[in-house]
């Protein structure tokens, strides 16, 4: 969009006349771009030097300027802005301000214009993809992070639980998408099968001719425009992708179809949306008391926001909030529970206190990501199950992991939570199998142990320590065992130097204990599998 302002400015003898002339200063929207050219024109007979020329856009200095002006001439200023959102902008231009030149006390040194910038229309994010049978359809919205962050992280990760949702198949798009910088926003959706992709997206913060320039150097062929379609497209094929990108309702709109067939762009631009548009997605959830009830504290504190996640299959309806936390990026997700055929919940992770959030992690395969590891904690009910998703440094693994629990455990929830079962068993033995050992009861860094006295004569338990690395300072026990007798101890654990986040803690206990005037030494393990 393109803003003129013509200043006619006289010397001392003369007067000074602005002149403003604006140019398409209608249908602006967001992330638009006003191309002001100031024209400052010396009628007078003498020489203007060092004026002052102020640009202000609702009251705040933008850019300053000092001009000098033979008689006779005019000095020609671009200034540029960008709207960071709907409402009424207005453009000043002041020159000689304070008036430090002796100007004719009937100059006019202002000009003013005000431009209106609208709201952009609400994104219909699926209104150009047909019904597609049998197939898997995603609503996205993500912002100037980049379409592609997640997926490309989460892909590093070899993980089992691993959410197929941020899966996106349409590889060639989004190798498109996340080379396109300076974005403010983003939504989109696609729908696929087994021999088509039709998808969509709504970009803010570039235009129609960016787009199409870095299609053009990814190697997408500029196509003839085709007739009788409106809007006015730019048009882009390579390989089995067609591309069709313009500009509507504030946003640049790319519409694309992956076929092997003859499916073409063209062919989906006055589509309406089917049954798998995001209005039927949204209604879906918000239908669905145990989803939006949920939903209510379903945020972390102190994070800022990259985007959600709206997605339908066959099986599957969820919604997701993807974050930047204090540990790292993250992802909340909230779903329909699956019901498992054999009605149990097996956690190959950590458990909380009350067994009813189960937290697997990894650390990444790939060696460029070798510092990052995934932490998924997750709770099911049996309407809906929540998740989060943790991708952090290393190092925040344990913070990312009780940050997880403690959002899960503030949903507000209404009714039976599953308890999962753990896939590991807690344990303890001796060496010396004279002595048995066995867990009745754990955290991850104290047990009650019952020990039973396999010897033919009675034993005294002086004190029992528990370790990981360094040896710890040895707890009390003063307690007799006859032959064949048992008794239940208590023993707590020290971690030394070594993280305290695992799923497994295998500890060393060391036995002090007198048998027949004789202190003797018991060495074994203990297993812990949870971290409390």
């Amino acid at each position: 969009m393109y803003t003129a302002i013509y200043f006619t400015l006289l010397n001392s003898y003369a007067a000074v006349v602005v002149h403003m002339n604006v140019t398409n200063s209608t249908g602006a929207y967001p992330y638009n771009v006003s191309y002001i050219r100031l024209a400052i024109n010396n009628t007078g007979d003498k020489l203007i030097k060092d004026m002052v020329l102020n640009v202000y856009v609702n009251g705040a200095s933008k850019k300053l300027y000092r001009i000098t002006i033979p008689t006779h001439k005019a000095a020609e200023l671009n200034f540029t802005y960008v709207y960071p959102s709907p409402g009424n902008y207005s453009f000043s231009a002041i020159a000689n301000p304070g008036s430090i030149l002796n100007l004719s006390s009937s100059s006019v040194t202002t000009a003013t214009k005000t431009v209106t910038v609208l709201p952009p229309e609400a994104p219909l994010v699926m209104d150009y993809i047909p019904n597609i049978t049998n197939g898997y359809t995603k609503s996205i919205t993500l912002s100037s992070y980049g379409v592609s962050v997640v997926p490309q992280l989460l892909s590093q990760y070899d993980i089992g639980q691993e959410q197929t949702v941020l899966q996106n198949k349409t590889g060639a798009i989004k190798q498109v998408l996340s080379k396109l910088s300076g974005i403010k926003s983003f939504d989109g959706a696609y729908a696929s099968n087994k021999s088509l992709t039709v998808g969509q997206a709504w970009l803010q913060g570039v235009g129609p001719a960016y787009v199409s320039s870095v299609m053009e150097g990814l190697g997408y062929a500029v196509q003839p425009k085709p007739m009788n379609i409106s809007p006015q497209i730019n048009y882009l094929v390579k390989g089995n992708v067609s591309a069709c990108i313009f500009f509507s309702g504030g946003w640049t709109k790319l519409v694309y179809a992956i076929s092997n067939d003859s499916e073409e762009c063209t062919s989906f631009l006055s589509v309406k949306p089917s049954l798998n548009s995001s209005e039927s997605i949204i209604s879906a959830i918000n239908s669905s008391r145990y989803l939006s009830n949920a939903t209510s504290e379903f945020v972390y504190a102190n994070t800022s926001s990259i985007g959600g996640i709206i997605f339908r299959n066959a099986t599957t309806l969820g919604i997701g909030n993807i974050f930047i936390s204090n540990y790292g990026l993250f992802l909340s997700m909230l779903s329909k529970t699956h019901n498992y055929a054999n009605g149990s919940y097996v956690c190959s992770g950590l458990l909380d206190n009350n067994n009813t959030i189960c937290t697997i992690y990894g650390i990444s395969f790939n060696s460029s990501f070798s510092n990052f590891s995934l932490v998924d904690s997750r709770l099911s009910t049996p309407n809906y199950t929540a998740s989060i998703y943790s991708i952090v440094p290393v190092k925040e693994t344990a913070g990312a992991y009780s940050s997880g629990v403690s959002l899960l455990e503030h949903l507000n929830i209404s009714g039976p939570k599953y308890a999962w079962t753990s896939a590991f068993s807690d344990s303890c033995g001796f060496y010396n199998t004279s002595i048995s050992c066995g867990v009745k009861n754990a955290t991850a860094s104290s047990a009650e142990l019952n020990l039973t006295n396999r010897i033919n004569g009675t034993i005294h338990l002086n004190s029992i320590a528990c370790y990981l690395q360094s040896e710890s300072p040895p707890q009390q026990i003063n307690s007799s065992l006859k032959p064949g007798e048992s008794g239940a101890y208590n023993v707590s654990c020290t971690y030394g130097a070594v993280s305290s986040f695992a799923i497994v803690s295998n500890y060393t206990v060391a036995l002090n204990y007198t048998i027949n005037g004789k202190i003797r030494i018991a060495t074994g393990y203990l297993k812990l599998s949870e971290l409390g």
